[in-house]
């Protein structure tokens, strides 16, 4: 896993928020065996003023 702050033009020099990249697994039953992989993913994270709140979710490499 991975995190990257984003900066930007932002009051008082806050930032944008952040990249959040990683692999996640997924699993789902074939012909009663388990079918596995683990996949890439990719978050960004938008700094508020109450906290952070998840503005994009991407799943790639399946």
């Amino acid at each position: 896993m991975s995190v990257f702050f984003l900066q930007s033009a932002c009051p008082k020099g806050t930032g944008y928020g952040a990249i959040h990249e990683g692999q996640h697994r997924f699993c789902h039953e074939v012909d009663g065996a388990d079918d596995c992989g683990t996949f890439d993913f990719l978050h960004i994270w938008k700094r508020e003023t109450d906290g952070w709140r998840l503005a994009r979710v991407v799943s790639y490499g399946h």
